[in-house]
């Protein structure tokens, strides 16, 4: 009788799926800091799944715009802390406000990297960094690695953007800081995206910067035409996976309030830019390649 030998026992190894920034968040600034545009999607989207619920990526908070992108529960936590601090600060003044955020990441990012890589001993980020020298000098420096390199995965993304007054004298206030303040932070810290005027993040942020960037967008520009492009720019994102097409968006004013672009208002603007202004091939495009590399293109 013939036995046969059972095959080796194999464990199955698990993989984590690579998480993305599901969503598209624009923010760009017009007439020379008098207006601030800012647009975003309202789809929410997992590795999984996806749903457009209308969802709200916009909060105000202490006259500061926040638009989120990540995992939610992540991304969440994050915004949570930020607007706790916010609420109970003295004033919201761009230095304070960047303060407060860098406070808040920090916190959120070591919290998120203690659960991931120092729970499984039983420890926390503060007892890691102080007594981790107790512990082998290889599990320290592999823990260690291990949080450096794994915060990568960390995808929360936000912008805060606004100009910061708390005064009744709003206006008055506002003159002394002409241009808004646009921060953004992911897990390479806080950024200031002053001098471009604009920024995106979310999985469409590609397209959508290559949009804006292709069209010169610009502070100078008049905010009507602004408005315009960062309604292109978002109609490009909705190419990349995890972008809906329902649109939230709106100008904030220096002076103080917003000016509403109604879902009719970018139906108009879409319908436009899909008669007039979308990249398309021209109706010689084809026939000029092939009268330029016709020969060349030939099978041998």
């Amino acid at each position: 009788m013939l036995l046969l030998k059972p095959l080796p026992h194999r464990k199955l190894k698990l993989r984590r799926l690579p998480s993305r920034k599901l969503t598209i968040c624009i923010a760009a600034n017009a007439e020379h800091g008098k207006y601030l545009v800012c647009a975003a999607d309202t789809m929410v989207a997992s590795n999984l799944a996806t749903t457009d619920p209308l969802a709200a990526k916009i909060h105000f908070v202490a006259d500061w715009a926040i638009m989120l992108s990540g995992t939610l529960g992540h991304v969440d936590s994050l915004v949570d802390a930020l607007t706790r601090r916010m609420l109970s600060a003295s004033d919201n003044d761009p230095k304070t406000i960047k303060h407060l955020l860098e406070t808040a990441h920090r916190e959120e990012l070591g919290s998120w990297s203690a659960g991931h890589y120092l729970a499984p001993f039983g420890l926390d980020m503060p007892t890691f960094l102080s007594k981790g020298k107790r512990y082998p000098t290889q599990v320290q420096s592999d823990l260690s690695r291990s949080i450096a390199l794994g915060a990568e995965e960390y995808d929360a993304e936000i912008i805060v953007c606004g100009w910061g007054a708390t005064a009744t004298s709003l206006a008055q206030e506002r003159k002394s800081r002409p241009y808004p303040y646009i921060f953004s932070a992911d897990y390479q810290g806080i950024k200031l995206h002053k001098t471009a005027g604009l920024y995106a993040c979310g999985s469409g942020a590609p397209a959508a910067l290559s949009t804006l960037y292709f069209h010169n967008c610009r502070p100078g520009m008049d905010v009507a035409t602004v408005i315009y492009y960062v309604a292109t720019a978002k109609f490009m994102a909705e190419r990349t996976l995890g972008v809906g097409p329902n649109t939230v968006m709106f100008a904030m004013k220096r002076t103080g309030g917003l000016v509403p672009v109604t879902s009719d208002h970018l139906k108009q603007m879409r319908k436009l830019w899909i008669d007039e202004g979308s990249p398309r091939l021209p109706n010689t495009a084809t026939a000029l390649v092939t009268s330029l590399l016709g020969d060349n293109l030939k099978d041998d």
